[in-house]
């Protein structure tokens, strides 16, 4: 009797326990090539809340993504070439953090390769530490998505919805849309990063069907 016949029948059977199928991912092949690098310079947010920006942004795009600290940086606009001045081999992008009083909130400079954060534009002291976390997740993924050629939405809670204010940065989601997360993909792999590859792994567990 093949193995399809068998299941047919224990998962038809009414007075057979029920198979329940759970679906999830197995890396096959790890991430490869140069990564893009979170630059950490400043101290108003916890580097706590970067680590978990790039575990979320690892997750989802399944690029590495990882957090450095770097104390002192020249300038704002030589902060992206300090950033990735361990060579092209070895990262590839580069957002740096910074705190920087009365500047933008975002700097952006695809061409070169770096986008900035600025923490200070993210709330003063009277907003509270949760969400001025939230609002640097956002703004990691922000800077990441237009650095690796991702402009503006238009539509639902994408996180590259336009933000005038930080009203419109708490409204939107901290996810990419696919189409996104698709061109993202290319500029990646045109630096020569390789995303880590899955394949699904389909896991069964036996429940008891209840009595009626």
């Amino acid at each position: 009797m093949s193995v399809l016949r068998v299941l047919t029948i224990l998962i038809t059977a009414a007075s057979w326990p029920l198979f329940a199928q759970q679906v999830t991912n197995a890396a096959i092949s790890p991430a490869t090539g140069p990564v893009i690098v979170i630059v950490n310079s400043q101290h108003k947010a916890p580097v706590d809340v970067l680590q978990d920006a790039a575990r979320e942004f690892t997750r989802i795009t399944r690029l590495p993504m990882r957090v450095e600290t770097a104390e002192s940086i020249a300038s704002p606009l030589a902060a992206g070439a300090q950033a990735l001045a361990a060579g092209t081999n070895h990262v590839a992008f580069a957002v740096v953090i910074r705190d920087m009083p009365d500047e933008p909130r975002l700097l952006v400079a695809p061409e070169s390769r770096w986008a900035l954060v600025n923490v200070a534009a993210l709330g003063d002291a009277t907003v509270p530490p949760n969400v001025v976390a939230d609002r640097l997740k956002k703004e990691v993924w922000r800077a990441t998505c237009y650095v690796l050629g991702a402009a503006n939405a238009t539509s639902g809670k994408c996180v590259m919805n336009p933000v005038f204010d930080t009203a419109d940065l708490d409204s939107i989601g901290r996810a990419s849309n696919p189409e996104f997360l698709a061109k993202m993909m290319q500029q990646a792999m045109r630096r020569g990063m390789q995303p880590e590859r899955t394949a699904p792994q389909i896991r069964l567990s036996v429940e008891k069907r209840k009595k009626p």
